[in-house]
């Protein structure tokens, strides 16, 4: 557990994850970025927000930096 907003129980809710830490959740439509998240690059940043919405040109490996950071993205069931 971490400390900040809590991400709804409910289908379609996602989150993304940046060395198992949250970085963004996105719940009803609404993207909502995490204290880790400003941490990133903009252009990270940016590519977290098209992996969550699911934008076309959206590719969560490019976001894989080198030194073992890694991105994912879960979905509710």
């Amino acid at each position: 557990m971490v400390a900040g907003d809590r991400v709804p129980r409910i289908a379609g809710a996602r989150l993304a994850f940046l060395d198992g830490m949250p970085v963004a959740a996105l719940v009803a439509g609404e993207l909502r970025p995490m204290a880790a998240m400003e941490a990133l690059a903009p252009e990270a940043r940016a590519a977290v927000r098209k992996a969550l919405l699911r934008e076309p040109g959206s590719d969560a490996a490019a976001l894989v930096q080198p030194s073992s950071r890694t991105i994912s993205s879960t979905a509710s069931p």
